[in-house]
């Protein structure tokens, strides 16, 4: 019965790297990762992280705010759209959590965020894409039904958030992880 528990497949696998010291506290043992940056550099990019975060998903949800032609009546946009913004939320998340934890990095925070960091950002690009291109082709399609105005700020917006996305993208790859005990 004093057995300890390991926890094996996904779900808290990563206890196991917690150890109590002799003040009776969790001390973490794992594996750490660290950046390739100066401190003062480490700082900035955080920020502008912690800033492209929310800063994209006001972008989309703005767009969406707009009556546009196309997210109205198009339910390839709408879909492409929707799942923009639910991926841009988790694009904030995973970025705010990256941002929370200092380097060097503790392993299992590292493989939550940066090592699923990569695909959000891309998939973000790709959906947002998505509704650029949605809009264009429904407005060569069908026209802009009187909502020209809508139209055109839906697309400014939806290439603001494609550009601040593809920045977060350039700035992830600037960073060069080193793996140590």
């Amino acid at each position: 019965m004093t057995q300890k528990r390991r926890y094996r497949g996904r779900r808290k696998a990563y206890l196991d790297e917690y150890k109590i010291n002799e003040n009776g506290e969790y001390e973490y043992e794992g594996v750490r990762y660290q950046w390739n940056l100066s401190e003062e550099e480490g700082r900035r990019l955080y920020f502008q992280f912690r800033l492209m975060g929310p800063v994209i998903f006001v972008f989309i949800l703005l767009a969406g705010c707009i009556p546009s032609p196309g997210v109205n009546h198009w339910p390839f946009l709408m879909i492409a759209y929707l799942a923009g913004v639910v991926v841009s939320i988790s694009l904030w998340i995973l970025l705010w959590q990256m941002c929370s934890e200092k380097s060097p990095m503790r392993g299992h925070i590292y493989d939550e965020t940066v090592g699923k960091l990569p695909f959000r950002i891309l998939l973000t690009a790709v959906l947002t894409s998505a509704a650029i291109i949605g809009e264009i082709v429904y407005v060569i399609l069908y026209g802009t039904e009187g909502k020209t105005f809508g139209a055109v700020l839906f697309i400014i917006l939806e290439i603001l958030a494609l550009i601040c996305t593809l920045y977060t993208w350039r700035r992830f790859q600037m960073i060069k992880w080193e793996k140590f005990i």
